[in-house]
């Protein structure tokens, strides 16, 4: 931003290259941002009135070549890699398929229960694509595969997706930030300043004050049109997808600006005495804090997300003691969490608290009885008990229900073959 606004004043080659640098460094990040790239384009090309055509066409190409710099030795590692051309991930076609699907709720679902984590999004969207196709597929051909299957989805109840979009739409704005693995809900039992200034740092808050410097700022739309369709851009990539707390990251910056001149607006107005002045800004701020902060999410579920994740990462570094504090936490919170209930059992089982590792994870299966790995932390449980019979037979659906998971068929093998 700081980029855009000196070379609004002083247009340079130097910075057209920064534009498209700084761009294709977001566009790696996130990649939703590649709705932005044409912007500058359109920009250089009627935006800038103060510079003769020859020296906007130089900026255009000076854009380009930044976007280039970053964005290139990309696409060619993963044409080495993978085999084919592209400056981001194939994950595209699963993300529009989680977030577009007839199940889709606006937010992450792994499209295989209790695999909620980078160790199986890409594996599953693989597998199940080459499962449904009967033959195996690119990483351009699975993404296209999931594309597709969320397309006809749509096509099949398109007023229902026209309320999802909707909903998505206010998710992007709304004031509660949606965790993906970290929470700062839970950073904020550990810092002050996230819990005093938590009531005011939110979108619940920028998001009038950004809409009412909006509204104040239209006379001079030429000037600021460029991030009047970031924004829009940005919030429409968001809702086409699915909506976690860091994807808006992108609009905080976007947005300060017209927060401040809304508060400078305000303290001025109040200051000359001129009360009239504000009708309009408080009136369209108090509709969009309205839009801004209607309930959305199960807050108390994604809460308890949050301390589930904080005990599983306990659990990875061998602290059980505090991964099951954590875990006990997230079961209290929302006890009807199939997820917890899994990850309190498997670190009792890994604690040598077997008995107490059986409750947890067949509670996790009768909430969802398709949840992955359950079977096999059964299996070993009983195993670890003496209970061959119950170890043979948990054994037996994991390895049906995980058929690329060699572990419950060699586990079942043993004990066959011991009997």
């Amino acid at each position: 931003l700081a980029t855009i606004a000196w070379h609004a004043k002083k247009p340079s080659l130097q910075a057209s290259i920064a534009i498209g640098t700084l761009l294709g460094l977001l566009t790696i990040t996130r990649e939703n941002a590649l709705l932005w790239t044409p912007i500058p384009l359109v920009w250089f090309a009627w935006g800038i009135s103060s510079i003769d055509a020859r020296k906007r066409f130089r900026q255009a190409i000076g854009y380009a070549a930044g976007l280039l710099l970053v964005l290139f030795p990309v696409a060619a590692r993963n044409a080495y890699v993978g085999g084919e051309w592209s400056p981001t991930t194939f994950q595209a076609g699963p993300n529009f398929y989680i977030g577009n699907s007839l199940e889709a709720n606006g937010i992450y679902q792994p499209l295989v229960p209790g695999h909620e984590t980078p160790l199986y999004e890409r594996a599953d969207a693989h597998r199940l694509a080459e499962q449904a196709e009967g033959h195996s597929l690119s990483a351009r051909q699975v993404s296209r595969y999931w594309m597709d299957r969320a397309l006809e989805d749509i096509r099949s109840a398109p007023a229902q997706w026209m309320v999802l979009l909707g909903v998505k739409a206010l998710m992007v704005v709304n004031w509660y930030e949606v965790p993906d693995v970290e929470s700062i809900g839970v950073y904020r039992e550990y810092s002050l300043p996230l819990r005093w200034l938590g009531w005011i740092g939110n979108f619940g808050v920028l998001g009038p004050l950004g809409m009412i410097g909006m509204s104040l700022t239209l006379r001079d739309w030429r000037k600021h049109w460029v991030l009047y369709v970031m924004i829009a851009s940005m919030i429409a990539a968001i809702a086409m997808f699915f909506v976690l707390g860091r994807y808006r990251y992108p609009l905080v910056p976007l947005l300060i600006p017209f927060a401040a001149t809304a508060i400078c607006h305000g303290w001025n107005a109040i200051r000359l005495q001129r009360f009239r002045s504000l009708m309009k800004p408080v009136a369209i701020g108090a509709v969009t804090a309205l839009l801004c902060n209607v309930p959305l999410h199960d807050v108390k579920m994604l809460e308890a997300s949050s301390l589930m994740n904080q005990g599983t990462a306990a659990g990875q570094t061998g602290d059980f003691s505090t991964s099951i504090a954590w875990l006990t936490r997230a079961v209290q919170v929302e006890p009807e969490m199939p997820e917890a209930h899994f990850n309190l059992g498997r670190a009792f089982l890994l604690s040598g608290r077997y008995s107490e590792a059986v409750s947890e994870l067949q509670q996790a299966q009768r909430l969802a009885p398709d949840l992955v790995m359950v079977d096999f932390q059964l299996g070993q449980c009983f195993e670890q008990l003496g209970n061959r019979p119950g170890a043979i037979a948990h054994y037996r659906r994991a390895s049906e229900l995980e058929p690329n998971d060699p572990r419950p068929g060699a586990a079942l093998a043993r004990l066959l073959q011991s009997n």
